[in-house]
């Protein structure tokens, strides 16, 4: 009788911890729902404390993985009573929670400095290099735009130092440098480099210009540049530090120049006496970061106390971009949410679900016939199906769906079935090439809207308004750095296949002014992938991708479309790098 009891108050108590703190919100593929402190758009997971109480994280884990329970460890923080806390799922491994930053260096500080007349010392930028034979100044240096301290005399370059203390080392978890500067920079801390812009050489000559103009900002009411140190644990000591800078102009006959640097420490702890941040930068907030991503395809997510026991878990499903999955009015109930809501209350405006991806009545790929019917069937009731022909996604003002669709040549089929309170089905999509031979070749097929690829304006595989008459037509539209969403399919000669949604680029050099273009195509999850999950190359021992170019031999293509491939081969089990290849049809 006692062992009944002593389990039934184990269960409740579970039961009662589980509801304390919950997964509130999930979105897997985020495009623009949330913006970390990097500027990336990474996945993202709301916690939720439903409880009068704080609860404290400290060694928790949060996993997506049954069999690895604490793969990502919370740091020693809480959430307060109902309150939320967002963790990105970025693979980028962060715990450290900034709760004080200090400006050690600010505009208007005192530097040494040095004009690049010559070449200065090549211990300038260390710890033990006696400046004081330089001259002396408050920052900003330079001259021409009014927001200089100390003005200087037209030069292509002027070295600054200052030195800096820290007593904390151990707690000093981010450094930051916000610079205004005109036109480029190299950054060093204790000797070694850490950021630069616009400026080539290690380190550049002090006669070299920079690659272009780059105007300062902050005298015409903008920011400054922010530049993270990285290296913090080998870098950064107890004592004294230096911050050096190499400041460089396009050239000497230059109307301007500006530096005006700031050194600002970010710290897990609150120490007594330190300084303010400078009003003239701006900090990102501080945020936790998994060292996993969640697959836009679906998994488990679960969040475990540090005695092992369950927590909470949620199953994300097949999320679109950036559409969530959470609790109605942050209760029991499940649901996806168009218009997801970082760190807030979900609402109960939601939709019950996914539809199921169609399903067609003949696989994707090459026919004798010259004509077919192809029907489309799905597993959901009562719902509408859209489809195109032309490559485009289908939307409800497609062609409507009531028997099966009748193809006469090489045709892609993009269907999608909607219904009133769910979310739209994934587009299922097949090519299917009529009356044609593979030539025992395995086969590519790219299917996208025909705008993304040969509008005038917009097209990324035409000339467009601004190109160049003679070859490679520098300024057309290939020569930009465009990316369109498109579908993949990749058919083998056995009738293995495999798609994905993908972005594609134009890849390549002066080959792009071929007829026949490089696509370099990209797995994102806004698209609906973060992977490629599949071995593109089956010699190699790697099944999954981020990125692969098809590649139109480069400057081979009016020629062989061989040799390229065949030369890389060469380096084949001489434990080297090298390209591999494997020819393909392309549709």
């Amino acid at each position: 009788m006692i062992n009944k009891i002593y389990l039934f108050t184990l269960v409740i108590f579970s039961s009662v911890t589980s509801q304390t703190i919950q997964i509130n919100e999930i979105v897997s593929s985020n495009q623009n729902t949330f913006y970390d402190e990097d500027g990336d758009t990474p996945d993202w997971i709301e916690l939720y404390n439903t409880s009068a109480n704080s609860v404290s994280l400290y060694n928790w884990g949060l996993s997506d993985d049954v069999n690895n329970l604490f793969k990502w460890r919370f740091p020693n923080i809480a959430i307060e009573p109902e309150q939320y806390l967002l963790v990105m799922a970025s693979n980028k491994d962060r715990t450290d929670i900034i709760a004080q930053w200090e400006t050690i260096i600010n505009w208007g500080d005192q530097w040494n400095y040095f004009i690049g007349s010559q070449p200065p010392p090549s211990n300038w930028n260390q710890i033990g290099f006696n400046p004081n034979s330089w001259d002396n100044g408050p920052s900003g240096f330079g001259y021409g735009d009014n927001d200089d301290n100390t003005v200087i005399t037209p030069a292509t370059s002027i070295y600054i130092r200052k030195s800096f203390y820290i007593s904390d080392s151990e707690h000093v978890k981010k450094i930051a440098l916000h610079i205004d500067y005109d036109d480029g920079f190299v950054a060093y801390l204790n000797g070694s480099e850490f950021a630069r812009s616009n400026v080539v050489g290690s380190p550049p000559s002090f006669d070299q210009g920079t690659e272009g103009w780059i105007e300062a900002q902050m005298y015409n009411g903008g920011s400054p540049a922010l530049y993270w140190v990285d290296s913090l644990d080998t870098w950064v000591a107890d004592g004294q530090n230096v911050l050096a800078i190499q400041v460089h102009n396009f050239d000497i006959n230059s109307s301007d120049m500006s530096c005006i640097p700031f050194l600002t420490i970010g710290r897990d702890i609150v120490i007594d006496g330190a300084s303010e941040v400078a009003n003239e930068i701006n900090l990102p907030g501080s945020m936790l970061h998994t060292n996993f991503k969640i697959s836009s395809t679906g998994e488990t997510i679960i969040i475990t106390d540090s005695d092992s026991s369950h927590i909470d878990s949620l199953y994300t499903q097949n999320l679109f971009p950036d559409v969530s999955i959470g609790r109605i009015n942050d209760g029991e109930y499940i649901g996806m949410f168009m218009s997801p809501t970082p760190g807030g209350p979900n609402g109960e405006e939601s939709v019950s679900g996914v539809l199921a991806e169609l399903s067609f009545s003949h696989s994707a790929g090459f026919y004798d016939e010259s004509q077919m019917f192809i029907g489309v069937y799905s597993d959901d009731d009562d719902v509408d199906i859209y489809y195109s022909l032309d490559g485009t996604e289908p939307n409800t003002d497609s062609y409507l769906y009531t028997s099966p669709i009748f193809i006469q040549g090489n045709k892609v089929v993009r269907a999608a079935s909607y219904k009133s309170g769910w979310l739209k089905s994934p587009i299922k999509t097949a090519t299917f090439i009529l009356d044609n031979d593979s030539y025992g070749l395995p086969t590519i097929f790219l299917s996208t809207a025909p705008e993304n690829f040969f509008d005038y304006y917009t097209g990324i595989y035409v000339m467009g308004p601004n190109a160049s008459p003679d070859y490679p037509h520098f300024g057309a539209n290939f020569w930009e750095d465009w990316e369109k969403p498109i579908y993949i399919e990749v058919l083998e000669t056995d009738g293995t296949y495999f798609s994905s949604p993908a972005g594609v680029k134009i890849f390549g050099g002066w080959s792009r002014g071929q007829d026949q273009k490089s696509f370099s195509l990209f797995a994102r999850g806004y698209y609906g992938a973060n992977e490629f999950n599949y071995p593109l190359f089956p010699d190699l021992d790697i099944d999954s991708y981020q990125s692969f170019v098809l590649r139109n031999s480069g400057n081979d293509w009016n020629f062989t479309m061989l040799r390229d491939g065949y030369m890389t081969s060469l380096f084949d089990n001489i434990d080297l790098d090298y390209q591999a290849y494997r020819p393909m049809l392309v549709y």
